[in-house]
């Protein structure tokens, strides 16, 4: 039993090793996506319709530092609009450029678990309308921490097939001033917000990622 025990640990060892994501790789990734819903209240004679569209984009360039390690920045951008009856009532575009570590830990050939970590900068721009009349504009200013777990698999030599729990445990600090149509400064705010995200709340991602190099 112990020389079973000994062989099949010798054997995943190997596999490890035979794993490795090489120093001096070139990690590229990222993500798009896009949503659209539209609802309709029903008010006779008139019928309110209410659209929302949304666009987001977030490619990343990392740098194999060492074995399984990678250092790199990402650059995400968003932005989406909230239209009634075929009038814009709302728009916001958001910019977060950050910094990211990640390590993988070979747990068998070709499979990974690795740990994500990421902090970025975000400049948030937001605008209210009453038809083609601004009412509020909201500029805000900060910065967040994000912290997630996942799992990959190495398709071929220059692919991984990754699946992540994205934004597992966040940390937001935004400070935002609001003016009104006039231009005169009506509020400002500073908020705080941790989150750890359990249960349904989790959001699954999954994507590819291009390995560059040997």
């Amino acid at each position: 039993m112990k020389k079973i025990f000994l062989f099949s640990a010798g054997l995943l060892t190997v596999a490890a090793a035979n794993a490795q994501l090489s120093k001096g790789r070139v990690f590229l990734g990222g993500s798009i996506t896009t949503s659209s819903i539209e609802n309709t209240t029903i008010n006779t004679p008139t019928n309110a319709v209410t659209k929302q569209n949304a666009f987001v984009i977030d490619p990343s360039i990392g740098f194999f530092v060492k074995e399984n390690t990678v250092v790199g920045i990402n650059v995400g951008f968003s932005k989406s609009k909230v239209e009634a009856n075929g009038s814009t009532q709302q728009e916001q575009r958001t910019i977060a450029p950050g910094l990211f570590l990640r390590r993988y830990y070979p747990v068998a050939k070709s499979f990974y678990f690795y740990a994500h970590g990421g902090l970025n900068y975000t400049n948030q721009k937001s605008e209210t309308f009453n038809g083609t009349t601004t009412l509020s504009e909201t500029n805000g200013n900060g910065f967040g921490v994000t912290v997630y777990p996942g799992v990959a698999y190495q398709i071929r030599k220059n692919f991984l097939l990754e699946v992540s729990l994205r934004n597992l445990l966040t940390a937001n600090y935004l400070s935002s001033e609001t003016k009104n149509g006039a231009g005169v400064v009506a509020s400002k705010s500073n908020s705080f917000n941790l989150g750890i995200n359990g249960g349904g709340g989790v959001p699954l991602s999954i994507g590819f990622n291009i390995l560059l190099g040997k």
